[in-house]
């Protein structure tokens, strides 16, 4: 029997006879899942990674900016071991993943997710076309019944578009009390 029990918003990991149940922290599209999640996120930093700054700014952890000579803003974090313990914390959790034909369809899949599974870390929302609801559906119910990875298992990612989704414990001290804590969604689409 698989030590993963999984639900719509909540994954479980059995561990010595105990379920740790996780919560869905982030989702998001790529164009190249692999490259994504192992090196932008799993050994990344704040800089290169928005999911890796969620996560910082959860954990609650000073973010620095610095604009650099060609405008663009640099940013790290103010504690030395910042950066590592991310790391560890991310390497810690389960990701799911469901690679797409096109990016386009990854889009449109990233943004059906996020309006369905309402993780605690994304601030944006958008639409996606009206009409393949049936179609993202059944990719979603996909995306969810996929293998759960965990850090040591990320080296089976395909190098395609598509779409993951981060499971673990809310970071900070209030963990259990922020998971499916409602909160205003702001939207990129145009009403």
């Amino acid at each position: 029997m698989s030590p993963w029990v999984g639900t719509t918003a909540y994954l479980g990991r059995t561990i010595a006879g105990r379920t740790q149940m996780m919560g869905v922290l982030y989702v998001r599209d790529t164009r190249n899942l692999a490259r994504r999640i192992r090196l932008n996120h799993l050994m990344g930093n704040i800089d290169g990674s928005a999911f890796r700054r969620h996560i910082a700014r959860a954990m609650g952890f000073k973010v620095l900016k610095r604009r650099r000579h060609d405008g663009t803003v640099r940013r790290r974090l103010a504690e030395p071991d910042g950066e590592g313990r991310i790391s560890h914390y991310v390497a810690s959790g389960l990701w799911r993943v469901h690679p797409c034909d096109t990016y386009e369809q990854a889009s449109e899949l990233q943004w059906f997710a996020i309006d369905r599974l309402r993780p605690s870390l994304n601030r944006k929302t958008g639409e996606w076309p009206r009409g393949i609801e049936n179609s993202l559906h059944d990719m979603l119910s996909s995306l969810q019944s996929s293998r759960a990875l965990t850090g040591e298992t990320l080296d089976q990612l395909p190098s395609s578009p598509g779409v993951y989704v981060f499971y673990h414990h809310f970071p900070g001290k209030e963990n259990s009390l922020r998971l499916g804590k409602e909160r205003p969604r702001t939207t990129s689409a145009v009403v």
